[in-house]
């Protein structure tokens, strides 16, 4: 188990918490996993957040992170966490997200946007769960995080309707890459369809 907290908030105005937590844990207790993640966004009142099933590389390195990015390309639901990357990019911006996952907040100012609570409760199937708190709401794309597969099963179906309602808030003035790839690649490009799979 890991926690880390990174801040960058010396540079652009906006803090940054990461919680990493063992497969296992969510696999015996999926519906204490969302609670945590819904009571954090409370206390720490988000602007936005996401959670999911992510790969942790045993190095950051650039060759090791490039290495992934078949993984990915094939596996679309899981979550490529680089948030230091997205804080720099949005500087002081609390009106926009990078992309949706298993678990997914917005605030209230980013709801009132879409209409509201009732409006977007009525836009959804039962296959997305809603989680409202004080101060925002929780997106919940199915019991428990699913990676899909483009070569079997696809992208998840939850994930694609959490998207759809949400993509007019994702961020899309990219400066710089936020995957990695392998020599080749264009790291530019595939960040652009990274963040636009589920589209």
């Amino acid at each position: 188990d890991q926690f880390s907290a990174l801040l960058p908030g010396a540079i652009s105005g906006a803090g940054l918490l990461t919680y990493s937590a063992r497969l296992s844990t969510l696999r015996d207790d999926p519906d204490g996993q969302v609670r945590a993640f819904v009571e954090a966004c409370e206390r720490l009142q988000v602007f936005y957040a996401v959670a999911g099933f992510s790969i942790i590389p045993r190095t950051m390195s650039s060759r090791t992170q490039g290495d992934l990015y078949p993984v990915l390309r094939r596996f679309p639901g899981i979550l490529h966490e680089d948030g230091v990357g997205f804080s720099l990019e949005i500087e002081a911006r609390t009106d926009v997200i990078r992309e949706v996952n298993w678990l997914t907040a917005i605030d209230d100012a980013m709801l009132s946007r879409l209409g509201g609570l009732e409006r977007v409760r009525g836009s959804l199937s039962g296959a997305v769960e809603l989680h409202a708190y004080a101060g925002g709401i929780v997106f919940q794309a199915g019991r428990a995080p699913r990676i899909g597969d483009v070569e079997g099963c696809g992208i998840p179906e939850s994930y694609q309707e959490v998207n759809d309602l949400l993509r007019s808030l994702r961020f899309t003035e990219w400066g710089m890459p936020y995957l990695w790839t392998p020599d080749g690649v264009d790291r530019m490009d595939a960040t652009e369809e990274w963040v636009r799979r589920f589209d």
